[in-house]
């Protein structure tokens, strides 16, 4: 997505600034989405719920993250917070 962007900045496309902001939304839920699961593997899991639910709340989240993703990670989350019992 970021070789995406430098190829739209060299373009004279029509409605350049609009395409520009569209993608850049869609490089910052994946650069998000990518913290997350960072946070995850390396045992953060609060951190990474708050991230996720970020996620799930932001517009327009699913042209850039499937969501199945990110309700996979808050999933697993609450299942190791919770007592089995």
């Amino acid at each position: 997505m970021i070789e995406a962007k430098r190829q739209l900045d060299k373009s004279d496309a029509t409605n350049k600034q609009q395409k520009q902001n569209l993608l850049m939304t869609k490089i910052r839920y994946l650069e998000q989405f990518c913290e997350a699961r960072q946070c995850m593997n390396a045992g953060n899991s609060d951190q990474m719920a708050q991230i996720a639910v970020t996620l799930v709340d932001a517009p327009g989240v699913e042209d850039a993250v499937q969501m199945g993703d990110v309700y996979s990670m808050l999933i697993k989350h609450f299942c190791s917070k919770s007592d089995p019992q």
